[in-house]
Parts: C-alpha cells; structure tokens; sequence
C-alpha cells in the first residue's frame, strides 16, 4: 500500500495517532498574521510569573481532518474493528449496560445541550497553567526524599522499621510548613459562545444547593457563586477541620510533640477551593488555596509579554498547535530534585558514625566527599527556563524548544562529521558531541586515589596476615599494570577521541532465512535488527596503539590472577588478537564465532576503524556500510544538517514497521496455515483462507502505522539558548 505527503497536523492528532494509528491533514489552513495570542488567547490572561504553561490549539480541525483521511477509512474496514463498533452499538441500545445509561443521560432534553458543550470545550483551545507555588512543592519534594533516603539509612543501620520513615516524614514537614502549600492550578476551555455553559453551570447551582440542603445542611455555606476578578465561578471550600483529627493520630510515627502539633496546626487551617466557571470566552475549572489566583486573570503583564516569548514571533504566521512553557524558578526546582547531591552528603553523614572510624579519619573523608560534591554542582551548569511550540506544515508537525539553562556538556560549534556515516538511512540514528575536556579523566584518577588511600588506611589493618601478603603479592604485579592502563588511557585514548562525537545507529538491512541454525529456514528471509556505535576519531594510530596496549595488560592480569589464584583462574584463558581485514572503507578487527554459537555466520562482533571513524558493530557489513560516507535524505529537516550542531536525532518509524512486518506474517502463517513447519518456514505457498484474511488485516494495521514516517530533531546553539528543532513527517494513504 502506498503514501502520499501529508499536511496540517496537530498535537492532539497525534495522541489519536497513538491509539487508533490515524494522524491527518486538514484541508483547511490559513496563514496567520498576528500575534500568538490572537491563536492562543489564553497567553493575554495567564499572569507572566506562573511556573508552568501548556495551550493545545486547533482540536477539532484535526479530529475531522483524521475521520477524513483514507487510513482512516482503510482501518473501518477491518472485520474485528467493524465487530468491536457492532458490540458498541448494541451496548448502546441496552438501557442497563454503561455505554446505555450514558447514552440515555444525554437523550434527556436538559442534558442535550450538554452533550454539545463538551465538544466545544475540546474543539479549539484548552490550556493549563500553575503558580509558583509548583516550585515551591518540588523543593518540598526534595526534602522528603532527602528524609526518606535518611530514614531509610537508619532504619538499615538502627532498625526501627516504617516508624523511622514516619517519624522523619513528620518531623521535615513540621520544619517546612512555609513550603506545605496547595499550588493553584487553572485548566481552561475556549468555547464560541458561553451561552450553553452558563445554562447548565445554573442547573449544576441548583443541583448541588439542593442536594445540600437535604442531605448536608451544615456544608450548605461551603458552595455557592462568587464573582471573582472579572469572573463568575460555582466555589466548593474546604479546609483542614474536615478532617477527623480524633481519629488520626500522628504520635505513632514517633515524632516529637512539638512537630506534631506544629504540623497538625497548619494542616488544619490549610484551606482548599474548586472552582468552575466562565472568564470572558473561557469555561475554567480550577483548584488553589483560595481564589485570588484567579482574580490574577487577564491583569497586569501576561504570559505573552515575557522575553522569552519573543522568540516564537516568527511563528506567529503559522498554524499552532500546541506551547509549552516552564519558569526558571520551576525549572531549577525540577534540576534540583533530579540533581540532588545531598543525598550523597546525608549517606555520608549517616554511615560514616557507623564505621567505627577514628574522629579524624571521618572528617577527612567527610572533607573529602564534601569537596567532590562541591565540585561536580559547579560542573551541573544553571537551570533555566524552557519555551517550546509545535505547528502544522506541508510534511506533519514541526516544532522548536528554546532551553535558556546552562549545558557544559554539549558542544555545539562544529558541524557532525558522523552523519554522514549513518549507512545511508538507518531505522535510529542519535548523535551528539560534547565538550573535550581531558581534566575530567584527572577527576576520575583523583577519585580512585583517595578511595585507594582510605583502602591502605583503613582496609589493610583489619587483613590477616596470609591476607596481607597475598594482597601485597597482588598488588606488586597488578599495580604496574594498573599504571599502564593508565598511562595508556591519559596519553593514548584520550586524545585519540577528542574529536568527542558519540553516535548510536540501529539498522535492519541484512537479511537471513536461518539466523538460528537451531530453527528451520524460512522461506523467505527476515531482517534483523543491527545495531552499532560510532565514534568520532582525532588519530587513529594512537587509538590503535591503545587497544593493543589494552589487550596486552589485561592479558598479563589474567595470567597473574592465574597464577595468584592457584588453579581457580583459568592460565589458558586470555584476549585474543582480531582478524584484521583491510578493505575499501579501512580496517576492520572481527572476533569471528564458531559454529558451536549457532548464529548465521554473517554475525561477528568486530570494529571497524577509517582515519575518522570508529565503529562497533555485530556484522563486517554493517560496519562497512558505515565507514563508507554516505548523505541522509534531503528532505525536510534531514536537509538543514550541514550546520554546527550539539546533537540530532532521527527515528525512521516506517522502517521499524517494515522490518517487523516479515516477522509478523510468518507468526501468522506458523500458527494459521498446515504444512508451516521444517524447510521453508511461513512459505505463502501453504496460505489457506483463514491465513489470508489475516494477514489482510494486518497487512492494513501495518500500513497505516507507516503513515507516520519518521521524527528528526536537531540541537544547536543560538546565542544564550540552546534550540532544538523537530519534524515529525506523516504522509496519507495513496488512493
């Protein structure tokens, strides 16, 4: 089944594309020349310091557009899926099953208009947003992992079992009550006419204040309308003194008194309001502490007025599909839970009592960790805000994410000599380069010595003496080697890589009709999956000569290991040189497997080395075709490469559905069609009708996955942010 390109796509077509595998093309697209709000209205009214922001556009322009398109059409025609629609429709006329009992509410006359409403409210523009308070419940969230870690420490070292967990959960939150705060959450819905909404919000008040009345009378204060800023919301308030604190008792977790009955304060005049209602075109729903957050809508500077939103102006003309926005200050709350180094100081701090360690040994190693923590927050760079949107184009979704956070790592000043080493087009392809930085390695040897130091300080006192002479045994014929090793990693490896570019490839172009000679022979030959990694290579002499260093010393410290072990090591067992083949593209080194492995005999685990290029894979071919220079495709953003770039990325989702499609049919034809076993495996000769009606409904599923293509993204730097562009191509079935 063929394709064609596809257009206009959207955020939400693609989650559908997910789960019934149809993402397309609108024929309706417009250009647009006004400002982002003008397509997202929600960035005029959410105030500028909120943490988060999220706006999905254009909803049901691309519902329709995927009910339209022919992939679409091809999946209704499945059997089981036509079945699976029957079973729903007779669901349906049955008034006491669930799909009957929703469809009857929506039949009453009042709830129609209902029915109504909530498509419009995911037609066009949803959007969420949080306040600052986001941040401050990451940090909370830091400090209590960092008790539980703590908790968990003791307990292992103390006992004390989930007690000890309850205890330090009670006491750190006792200490950050300032940070125990309910954040204020906005979600909103675009409607074109706020008519409907305000009828049904006005049965909902009635609804509810009758039912409390009834039922509830004491809670009857705690619903009802507020005007809130140029709002009107349905308000449920609740606070902490619904909770029944007779029957919660926090003095089983230990806790001191004085924690308990700060934290049990502050929990109690917590306070919590839902609200839902109508600002302007917007039906919103929301939950916060109070309502002020809401009286923030639509006043003062908005969203759409910081300076990082300059950056999407020139998008402004395009279809938008979706935006994404993250504060700094969430952002680096976020980096700090992720990146939480104190935990390593709270594992020292814990164990080190437990060591039985003289009080000058603990504070130099205590010292010592502290400074290497010290050392590597520094090395972590900033975090900063993040900005990101998404738009339709004539091949599916484009999109750019702007990131203002610090990256040493990446090193986005060269252009990527590895793309053009990917074998042309490969099923993944992931490249990168970072920052060549050989004072790390020094970090690396800095480490092992101290670890070494307090290992003779500490370690070799408690050794018996058959211990100790084994060890200084050991130690006087390991330790040149070690030595070596390093020697040759500083001098050699080191700069023989610092070009620093790292690629990863998977690949599914060989094919094979007995991969496993354990199996029979198919009768027709499968591909499988190879995959490689490729290495950026400043001089491949030294990069030779370090490998070669590499295999000698570790073969000398497995034959002192033999002959320390008195008989346990294996002396004969040893690295053995490669077969080295010198060919067009350069020289490969295989470690060919004998036959005993069982594997076609295309499988051979070797590396392939040009003057610079280094390649690991599984298959002299492989490794051939990625020595050799070759170009990706022209198209679409695979073409924009030929520029500095940090990383790229690149996904061929196609090709992973064609490279599993074989595999697929011959399960179907072992377990539909006689005669599917011994010599000629799966062979379509023994198709019955059974198997062809199968293989048509997957053959169908499968090319309808194919009309999503493939996803490419690029990272670079442009001036103080680093931007990450993506093309995510889907296409159409042909006719």
């Amino acid at each position: 089944m063929t394709h064609r390109p596809l257009g206009r796509l959207s955020a939400i077509s693609l989650v559908l594309l997910l789960t019934v595998s149809g993402v397309f093309r609108s024929d309706a697209s417009a250009a647009y020349a006004a400002p982002l709000s003008a397509q997202a209205e929600s960035l005029e009214i959410v105030p500028e310091d909120a943490a988060f922001y999220v706006a999905m556009l254009r909803n049901r322009e691309q519902i329709e557009a995927i009910g339209n398109s022919r992939a679409w059409a091809q999946l209704k025609s499945i059997q089981s899926l036509q079945m699976g629609w029957m079973l729903l429709s007779m669901q349906l006329q049955q008034p006491d099953s669930p799909f009957g009992q929703v469809k009857q509410f929506f039949e009453v006359p009042e709830n129609r208009p209902l029915l109504g409403m909530l498509r419009d409210m995911v037609s066009d523009e949803i959007f969420y947003y949080g306040d600052n308070n986001y941040a401050n419940l990451m940090e909370l969230l830091l400090q209590v992992n960092r008790a539980n870690q703590a908790a968990g420490l003791s307990q292992a070292f103390e006992g004390g079992g989930q007690e000890a967990r309850a205890r330090a959960l009670v006491e750190m939150l006792a200490d950050h009550t300032d940070q125990l705060q309910i954040p204020a959450t906005v979600v909103g819905f675009r409607l074109p006419s706020t008519e409907v909404a305000e009828s049904q919000l006005q049965r909902l008040e009635a609804i509810v204040s009758n039912v409390l009345a009834a039922q509830a009378p004491e809670h009857s204060e705690r619903f009802g309308r507020k005007k809130i800023g140029d709002g009107e919301y349905l308000v449920v308030s609740l606070d902490g003194s619904l909770i029944p604190w007779d029957e919660v008792d926090l003095s089983e977790s230990g806790a001191d008194q004085e924690s308990i009955d700060k934290l049990t304060a502050h929990l109690k005049q917590m306070t919590l309001e839902i609200h839902l209602g109508l600002y302007k075109n917007f039906l919103i729903v929301s939950t916060g502490p109070n309502g002020n957050h809401l009286k923030s809508l639509g006043q003062g500077k908005s969203l759409a007025k910081r300076a990082e939103f300059k950056r999407l102006a020139p998008l402004a003309d395009e279809p938008l599909l979706s935006i994404t926005y993250a504060s700094e200050q969430l952002a680096t709350s976020v980096a700090s839970v992720q990146n939480d180094l104190e935990t390593v100081r709270n594992l020292a701090d814990t164990l080190l009592p437990q060591a039985e360690l003289d009080q000058d040994v603990q504070e130099r190693i205590r010292s010592d960790i502290n400074d290497l923590i010290d050392s590597a927050e520094t090395e972590q760079g900033e975090a900063g805000a993040m900005l990101g949107a998404s738009y339709s184009s004539d091949r599916g979704v484009e999109s750019y994410t702007y990131n203002w956070s610090d990256n040493p790592i990446l090193d986005g000043s060269k252009q990527l000599s590895l793309l053009k080493h990917l074998g042309g087009t490969p099923l993944l392809a992931v490249v990168g380069r970072t920052n060549y930085d050989p004072e790390e390695y020094e970090g690396v040897r800095e480490l092992v010595r101290l670890a070494y130091g307090y290992f003779e300080e500490i370690a070799l006192p408690e050794m018996s003496d058959k211990e100790r002479e084994q060890f200084d045994a050991a130690k006087e014929k390991l330790l040149p080697l070690i030595k070596r090793i390093d020697r040759t990693t500083k001098t050699l490896l080191i700069p023989a890589l610092a070009d620093s570019q790292l690629g990863f490839v998977i690949d599914a172009k060989a094919k094979s009709k007995q991969w496993l000679t354990e199996l029979p022979a198919t009768a027709q030959p499968l591909p499988m999956l190879e995959p490689a990694i490729l290495l950026g290579v400043s001089d491949s002499e030294q990069l030779v000569k370090a490998m070669k260093q590499y295999r000698k010393a570790i073969n000398e410290g497995i034959a002192v290991m033999a002959e320390l072990s008195e008989g346990e090591v294996d002396a004969d067992v040893s690295i053995p040189a490669p077969k080295v083949q010198q060919v067009e593209e350069g020289t490969i080194y295989a470690y060919p497997l004998p036959a005993e492995a069982g594997l076609d005999k295309r499988v051979t685990p070797n590396a392939g080395l040009s003057d610079s290029v280094a390649v690991v894979s599984a298959s002299r071919q492989h490794t051939r075709r990625l020595l050799a220079e070759s170009s990706l495709p022209g198209e679409g953003l695979l073409g924009e490469t030929d520029r500095p770039l940090a990383a790229f990325t690149y996904c061929h989702m196609a090709g992973f559905v064609q490279a599993i499609q074989p595999w697929i049919e011959l399960a179907v034809r072992v377990n539909t069609a006689p005669g599917g076993e011994g010599e000629g495996l799966g062979d379509p000769a023994n198709d019955n009708e059974n198997t062809r009606q199968v293989l048509n409904q997957v053959d169908t599923v499968l090319s309808v996955l194919q009309c999503l293509r493939s996803h490419t993204s690029i990272t670079y730097q442009d001036d103080d942010v680093w931007v990450t562009r993506g093309e995510l191509h889907v296409v159409d079935l042909e006719n």
